[in-house]
């Protein structure tokens, strides 16, 4: 799942200053960046990868069946 600052940094919608200021810290803390992003990365290949997207899909279509 998502989480704010392990997985994503999370902004107000709508707010521009929170936007600035995260993209400010991100930038200023690189490995903090790098740290995340390959988080986010583990987290879409381990719920997203297209093996369990299609599997998630044929629970799907078999569970419309029933």
């Amino acid at each position: 799942n998502l989480r704010h600052g392990e997985t994503c940094w999370l902004v107000a919608p709508g707010d521009p200053d929170a936007m600035r200021a995260a993209i400010r810290h991100l930038w200023e803390y690189p490995d903090e960046a790098a740290r995340i992003g390959a988080s986010a990365r583990d987290l879409v290949v381990r719920k997203y990868a297209s093996t369990q997207f299609g599997e998630k899909m044929a629970n799907f279509v078999e569970a419309l069946r029933s």
